[in-house]
């Protein structure tokens, strides 16, 4: 099999990246920073017919399929715009479809070149606040009043509100109690964006600040029945044939961050110098920065393991839990909670000749004993621990004054 990338598809990604040299680091450093939505970058596009690019030809669109737009999106991505530069013009390609598919030929010459031309922004508003990934629980409901639906709910996560002129609304026609499948009762609709009825809160993120996304408060919102896109109660079918080739290009578009354009000169801090020797992959670098050989590697290894074997032993640092047993729970116990704090057992004095606490005596706290041979660990254990409070118990007060 031949896996060569087809001259067609060269030639789409060169196009792209001429198009996007224009649009240097710089321009995504002052979008990221401003958050305003890239709109020369997006005329940029539209005039040369690449938001079309899965429409057909009739309707103002270049006529190709989703395979050509993956190319367009990941081109689009490796040019530095990374997914603001995506996602700037990622509804307007793939979120028509439904109309594409299954809208009325008046709706098709209505609605699609606008778009294509770039004089529209569209939004995608399915995803509610309440419901997730399960779509066939939705909450918006829209009634059908004479030749308008009122549509009231609320969608979150929705990008490119702010800057919209359309919005592709998915919303409960039927309730869920009166259909046999909770697929079925949902209607799509595409029409203007009336943000007299729908109010937008834009929601702060971390990442692609030029690509807002926001928080939409929906109520009395009238919508034309002619916008309403196939029939009534079949939307989420509809709504599939954008979300199916939407996801296809996404692995594409994250992918390319690795793989920016060489030659472009990259945004880097006057302070900061590039690394002059870097350690190639599969090097080993010693405590000093030097390379170590390949035949060196397996002996460092060894060396740091036998090392660590022996700090272990040494107690220098923490071993297994198991060396490390707890007393039975016998109520306020000061001696429980040290070894639950990692004190070993061996360093706290014995506790048989004790007599039971009482409830309205306080415990005494442990007395650790340095032992003849103790080590660095137990020693360090006894000089951070607070000195015995003062006990009322005779047994305990003669043994601290012996």
């Amino acid at each position: 099999m031949d896996f060569a990338t087809p001259p067609q598809h060269e030639a789409i990604r060169q196009a792209i990246a001429r198009i996007c040299e224009k649009f240097d680091d710089r321009y995504w450093l002052d979008r990221d920073t401003d958050g305003v939505f890239p709109q020369a970058f997006h005329q940029a596009m539209a005039a040369d017919g690449w938001l079309g690019i899965c429409i057909p030809e009739e309707y103002g669109g270049s006529g190709l399929g989703v395979s050509e737009a993956a190319i367009m999106m990941r081109a689009i991505a490796e040019s530095g715009a990374g997914m603001s530069g995506a996602s700037a013009v990622h509804i307007n390609v793939f979120g028509l479809n439904p109309v594409l598919v299954f809208g009325t030929e008046e709706q098709k010459r209505r609605m699609l070149p606008p778009m294509v031309q770039g004089r529209e922004k569209a939004c995608f508003a399915v995803t509610e606040p309440n419901t997730g990934l399960n779509t066939t629980q939705l909450k918006t409901r829209a009634v059908r009043k004479g030749d308008h639906y009122v549509v009231d709910g609320q969608k979150v996560w929705i990008s490119t509100a702010q800057v919209a002129d359309k919005i592709l609304l998915l919303a409960r026609t039927t309730p869920l109690d009166q259909v046999k499948k909770p697929t079925q009762g949902l209607s799509l609709f595409y029409t203007n964006l009336d943000r007299k009825a729908v109010k937008i809160h834009e929601i702060a993120k971390m990442g692609r600040k030029c690509v807002d996304s926001n928080e939409l408060f929906i109520e009395g919102f009238e919508i034309p029945v002619e916008d309403r896109i196939g029939e009534e109660g079949r939307g989420f079918e509809y709504i599939l044939h954008g979300m199916n080739p939407e996801r296809r290009p996404r692995p594409r578009r994250h992918r390319p961050r690795h793989r920016l354009r060489q030659g472009t000169q990259r945004l880097q801090p006057p302070d900061r110098p590039e690394p002059v020797d870097p350690a190639p992959a599969g090097k080993v670098l010693d405590g000093s920065g030097s390379r170590l050989a390949d035949d060196d590697v397996g002996r460092l290894a060894i060396r740091q393991r036998a090392e660590l074997r022996r700090r272990r032993q040494r107690r220098e640092i923490p071993g297994r839990r198991g060396r490390f047993r707890c007393l039975p729970n016998r109520g306020h116990d000061p001696r429980r909670l040290r070894l639950c704090q990692g004190i070993p057992r061996r360093t706290l004095s014995a506790r048989s000749d004790d007599p039971p606490h009482r409830s309205d005596q306080p415990a005494a706290l442990p007395v650790l004993h340095r032992r003849k041979g103790a080590r660095a660990a137990e020693i360090l254990l006894i000089c951070i621990q607070r000195p015995p409070q003062k006990s009322t118990c005779p047994a305990t007060s003669a043994r601290e004054t012996a």
